[in-house]
């Protein structure tokens, strides 16, 4: 089969959106079972880049338009061209760019699969609502109807968009994650480490729940761990500010974006990994992390709550409140200096390896392309 992934972006694995790091490992996953793939992207830089050199299958990339629902021209010709046979997967919605390229695939039959990526979650949609309301109603409801597949991995999303939009095509199924080899002997220091990777947004990621919980940790619950936040967005300074006023301020660190190995040498050192997302698709550190083989923190909108309770892998917040964070964080302290966080590392481990293998979720994947 020829897959053609669409994407915003040139699915970039070192980028900290999640999406790039999905596209990226579906595609070599694809690729492995014997599949002709191909990751078309649009972007406002489309030269070249390094690491495309070291794909095992072509990436295309095609220029931002600055008009509305404009794509770009070589875009449009290969759209045209390509063989009617081919199964396209985009990745994202409300991109009026994809909606032009939806056309083009509906008028010459060609089936496609749309993977939201948390896009239609009711919290997200409420992000700029009259806008988002009209583009709903005037084009992304025609996306989703002319979709063979529309593929959700967020349980509140699912139930949302069933609201809005009813059609047979929905399907519900998890994204995958590549497990790594851990030595258990990384997080022996006698005081935890907990540990956040993402956007720094306040609304989006709930970075304030997590600050005031660290605090109440530190100061109600005599906590002696120390929080360290990776990664950048709007709302650094707020939190800088937050933390402040903390007598806890001194043991947490904001240690800016970093990807790669030097990511995931902080990693080694986290004893907890923590979202407290108010809204999500399905977190990719969040499942890197138990790839790693360390326990969660997670609110239940992460979308992950009832596999890392079912693995007993971590703890869920069933309210997102900071006095929930601070007793996790302290049931975490408790279970390191016990001994016992060893059998929620192993069931981390083995949960992402035998349910979240991108294996396993690209056959999934391909069977329902051709269902």
């Amino acid at each position: 089969m020829r897959i053609i992934h669409l994407i915003l972006g040139k699915a970039n694995p070192d980028r900290a959106n999640g999406v790039n790091k999905v596209v990226h490992q579906l595609s070599k996953a694809q690729h492995k079972l014997g599949h002709q793939v191909e990751i078309w992207g649009i972007t406002p830089h489309p030269e070249k880049a390094d690491f495309l050199s070291g794909r095992p299958f072509l990436t295309y990339s095609f220029a931002t338009q600055k008009i509305p629902f404009g794509i770009d021209s070589d875009l449009k010709k290969k759209l045209e061209a390509v063989n009617p046979e081919t199964y396209f997967h985009i990745h994202g919605g409300f991109v009026p760019a994809f909606y032009t390229a939806t056309r083009i695939l509906k008028k010459r039959s060609i089936k496609f699969c749309l993977s939201s990526h948390g896009t239609y979650n009711k919290l997200a949609m409420l992000r700029s609502p009259l806008k988002k309301q009209g583009y709903f109603r005037l084009f992304e409801k025609q996306v989703l109807k002319d979709a063979d597949i529309v593929h959700l991995v967020g349980e509140s999303e699912l139930e949302h968009l069933n609201k809005i939009h009813s059609s047979p095509n929905k399907w519900f199924f998890q994204n995958g994650m590549i497990p790594m080899e851990v030595d258990s002997s990384q997080t022996a220091a006698v005081v935890p480490t907990f540990g956040y990777c993402g956007r720094i947004a306040i609304d989006h990621k709930g970075l304030d729940i997590l600050l005031e919980g660290f605090e109440k940790y530190k100061t109600e619950l005599g906590g002696k761990g120390t929080l360290v936040l990776l990664g950048k967005g709007p709302d650094m300074d707020a939190l800088l500010k937050q933390s402040e006023y903390y007598q806890s301020k001194s043991d947490i660190h904001f240690e800016g974006a970093v990807y790669g190995e030097a990511k995931d040498d902080f990693f080694k050192t986290f004893d907890a990994f923590l979202h407290t997302s108010h809204y999500e698709g399905m977190p990719t550190a969040v499942l890197e992390a138990l790839g790693m083989a360390i326990p969660v923190i997670i609110s239940i909108p992460t979308n992950l709550a009832r596999f890392v309770e079912a693995n007993k892998c971590g703890f869920i917040l069933e309210n997102n409140t900071a006095q929930e964070v601070a007793e996790a964080m302290k049931s975490i302290e408790k279970l390191k200096k016990s001994g016992a966080i060893e059998s929620y590392r192993q069931n981390a481990s083995q949960m992402i390896k035998e349910q979240f293998s991108w294996q396993f979720v690209a056959e999934k994947m391909l069977e329902k392309y051709a269902a």
